[in-house]
């Protein structure tokens, strides 16, 4: 298997484990806030914005996990109508057009989390930058992966043929 392959697949690891890192988080901390409230009358302050905090980072690495693991939802009339090389063109142009929009993300990303870093949260006192620095992490992973899957991509959109339409289908 290709080194590119390989490091692929251990981000595409890296990121399901953390998202489900974080998803554990925010089970743990609602469990406890209800548990807390029901049973002694006592909320946990804390949880609440420490699972919405959570939230956001388990999003934005599941969502850098199901692109570099191609099970986002696509656009693909196009794609599946075309053969050969104009599908294998359209394909190295939507991942073209996707890494500009993740360089985007990235750059803007980080501005954003740099001016929002002297801002501490309203609970647990710590800068917001750790919270809105999801967005440059999971864009830089989405890019990443992106890079190192192209490869895999484009070499499936070369053998794919031309899918039927299934308005057409026979039964």
């Amino acid at each position: 298997m290709p080194l590119n392959e390989r490091l692929a697949r251990l981000l595409l690891r890296t990121e399901v484990a953390l998202s489900a890192l974080f998803l554990v988080v925010i089970v743990l901390c609602v469990s406890g806030q209800f548990v807390g409230r029901s049973l002694f009358g006592v909320g946990l302050h804390w949880t609440s914005e420490t699972a919405r905090f959570a939230f956001v980072w388990c999003a934005l690495l599941g969502g850098a996990a199901a692109w570099q693991d191609g099970v986002l939802h696509r656009m693909d009339v196009l794609s599946r109508a075309l053969r050969g090389r104009p599908r294998v063109w359209l394909e190295a142009l939507v991942l073209v057009l996707v890494a500009l929009a993740l360089g985007y993300l990235i750059y803007y990303g980080i501005a954003i989390t740099q001016r929002v870093a002297t801002q501490t949260s309203s609970t647990l006192q710590i800068s917001m930058a750790w919270v809105y620095a999801a967005a440059p992490v999971a864009s830089a992973l989405m890019l990443l992966g992106t890079v190192l899957s192209a490869p895999r991509w484009l070499r499936a959109a070369r053998d794919a043929t031309a899918a039927p339409d299934p308005d057409e289908a026979t039964t």
